[in-house]
């Protein structure tokens, strides 16, 4: 995948809508849209993200931070230093959180700003 943009949904096209309910307004992106705007980090990445093992982690603050983007760093590389980036993500507040799998030193989410 290279990645998923969040974008209003035409109404009256045709396709079946999600219908959740997110702030009390119903989400119109269609209903097998990979991403909804009321996706939050905690939900695409690992179970393991909300452990007590990260905890600490600075990415943890952003854990119910809207996603905008999804990318795969074979396709689009994380513009930060770690070398083992698999995924990462633009947040709706600007900053961006990667999965990174370092053989040496396991997993890690860091954290950079975008804007």
């Amino acid at each position: 995948m290279n990645h998923t943009h969040y974008h209003p949904f035409e109404p009256g096209a045709g396709a079946n809508t999600c219908g959740v309910l997110v702030n009390n307004e119903a989400c119109l992106l269609p209903a097998d849209n990979e991403f909804h705007r009321h996706t939050v980090l905690k939900d695409v990445l690992p179970r393991e993200f909300m452990s007590s093992e990260f905890e600490s982690s600075l990415s943890r603050k952003y854990a119910e931070e809207k996603v905008l983007v999804q990318h795969d760093a074979r396709e689009r590389h994380w513009p930060g230093n770690h070398k083992n980036v698999t995924y990462w993500w633009e947040l709706e507040n600007g900053y961006a959180v990667a999965f990174n799998e370092n053989p040496a030193r396991g997993w890690s989410f860091p954290v950079l700003r975008l804007k």
